[in-house]
């Protein structure tokens, strides 16, 4: 089986990313970790926890870490939106990660000490249901960096691309992916494309944001119904 825990979270970094699960979960209670507020609910069968955590990677480790400590899900789904930095992708394609890390951190320190990885890699079976599942629909599947800036300009977008080769960025995931890894937490990471991190992001940004967003949260509920 591939999670006997049924209890699963959710993080997203923002309300918009949030939206869709608000309308979908069925929420019976609410409670707080550091100072966010946490939906308590059920969809499918299973028990789901979900928050948006805001932007960053402390704010998205600090309550990884709370809904593991309180929820022991068998898996935590980070779902949201990013931006792109492979050429082929386009505004709303959907991206998986099988791998994360960071692209503001000196990676070989991470290797050096705690966690001593370099990088955090998706578990097999995971990528193989979701592989399973969405094997007649379009989607990228590989690295996402993570990083504590909005990237909308062209020379850091290219800086990005030439060190490390990753499909997109955005400014969780990888925390996210850090934490569970150190808890033996099973982690999966969604997200769609809102804008080509380049000089017109914000723009883009804006326009995408959500609509990007609840591309995510319904992949990631369609994941869930299957799990």
């Amino acid at each position: 089986m591939l999670l006997e825990n049924k209890n699963i979270g959710i993080i997203c970094a923002m309300e918009s990313e949030l939206k869709f699960f608000l309308d979908r979960v069925e929420i019976k209670s609410t409670s707080e970790i550091c100072k966010r507020k946490i939906y308590e609910g059920s969809y499918k069968g299973k028990n789901i926890y979900f928050t948006d955590c805001g932007v960053g990677k402390v704010n998205a480790a600090m309550l990884t870490q709370g809904i593991i400590d309180k929820y022991n899900p068998g898996i935590v789904i980070n779902s949201g939106i990013a931006g792109a930095l492979d050429s082929r992708l386009k505004h709303l394609d959907m991206v998986v990660a099988n791998e994360l890390t960071y692209h503001d951190y000196e990676l070989r320190l991470l290797k050096k000490y705690s966690p001593f990885v370099s990088s955090f890699k998706v578990d097999k079976e995971i990528l193989s249901k979701f592989e399973g599942l969405l094997k007649d629909n379009s989607y990228y599947e590989g690295l996402i960096i993570t990083g504590d800036k909005f990237v909308v300009d062209n020379d850091i977008k290219n800086e990005l691309k030439n060190n490390f080769n990753a499909l997109c960025v955005e400014m969780e995931g990888a925390s996210i992916a850090h934490v569970c890894y150190l808890n033996d937490t099973k982690f999966l990471v969604i997200r769609s494309i809102s804008d080509m991190a380049d000089n017109s992001g914000d723009e883009d940004y804006d326009e995408f944001e959500f609509i990007a967003g609840k591309r995510a949260a319904e992949l990631t509920l369609k994941f869930i119904e299957e799990i």
